[in-house]
């Protein structure tokens, strides 16, 4: 399914574009992923939580129906644009 393969590609593009926001100004948002990255660091967090997910999306990718894939494709586009803004504001 070409739509997963996207999403999984957008989750280490978000991965990789968050790493690199960090290494700047920037400041982690969602208050969860902050705290799982105050206990283990910032890449082990971001490994940790990405990797689970794209477990789940493997793991679930019969019932996931595909019109959620894209829009979830549609929102980590959003997300990945956001962090590239961040990185180039605050270098």
């Amino acid at each position: 399914m070409l739509p997963l393969y996207l999403l999984i590609a957008l989750q280490v593009a978000d991965l990789v574009t968050t790493v690199l926001a960090l290494r700047g100004k920037a400041v982690e948002s969602n208050p969860i992923v902050k705290k799982v990255m105050d206990l283990i660091g910032v890449v082990p967090a971001l490994l940790l939580l990405k990797g689970v997910v794209i477990a789940l999306f493997i793991y679930y990718q019969a019932s996931l129906q595909v019109e959620i894939v894209w829009i979830l494709c549609l929102v980590y586009v959003a997300v990945v644009i956001n962090n590239i803004q961040v990185i180039r504001k605050n270098p």
